[in-house]
């Protein structure tokens, strides 16, 4: 087994579903490239629609679950009480969307 089997290879470059650290399609990028001209994912636009409506899938089932609205709402309501000095606590969000 090779060490980083789930890194894209060089020749994943320009391709839209490289994310320099995994592969949008494929677990193991290497294996999609052994034996072959070209990996079946690369540069193609079904595979990156794929990609796109199963990430727009998994963010919609992540919002629709009450825990997680409670735990947004909770931390919402923590970030404007202020600290024990008199100053605001800092925190980093990601905008509601």
């Amino acid at each position: 087994m090779y060490r980083n089997a789930s890194h894209p290879v060089r020749k994943c470059g320009k391709c839209k579903l490289n994310f320099k650290t995994s592969c949008g399609a494929f677990d193991h990028p290497h294996d999609m490239w052994h034996g072959r001209v070209k990996c079946p994912g690369f540069m193609n636009e079904a595979f990156f629609k794929l990609y796109l409506s199963n990430q727009q899938r998994a963010i919609a089932q992540a919002v629709s679950k009450q825990s997680v609205l409670l735990r947004r709402a909770v931390s919402r309501l923590k970030q404007t009480q202020s600290h024990h000095d008199g100053r605001l606590k800092v925190a980093y969000t990601r905008a509601a969307g």
